[in-house]
């Protein structure tokens, strides 16, 4: 049997649509789901610099997932890249013909 993760008054929720609905409409947000609350919530996590193995286990998601799908949020983006090319040039000496 799965974990049950929403509990009302010490008892299991089976169904969460219509207290989300009723969080939504309290909250005046328009055109929300829980799907679109996670991704947020992955989005803010990876802007936020956390490291994608823990934004993965805490989402429950692959870290595959989470570098291919989040990894540009994430402030370390490409950091290797630029850590070569943002180095002063070195002079090369010209050559005398």
């Amino acid at each position: 049997m799965p974990a049950i993760c929403v509990e009302w008054e010490g008892e299991p929720v089976l169904r969460v649509s219509k207290g989300f609905a009723a969080v939504v409409r309290a909250s005046g947000l328009k055109n929300v789901s829980p799907h679109i609350l996670r991704h947020t919530a992955i989005t803010w996590a990876m802007q936020g610099g956390t490291k994608p193995y823990d934004v993965a286990e805490y989402f429950g998601v692959s870290e595959k997932l989470i570098r291919s799908t989040y990894g540009h949020h994430h402030p370390d983006h490409q950091k290797g890249g630029t850590d070569t090319t943002d180095q002063p040039r070195k002079k090369v000496p010209r050559r005398s013909a």
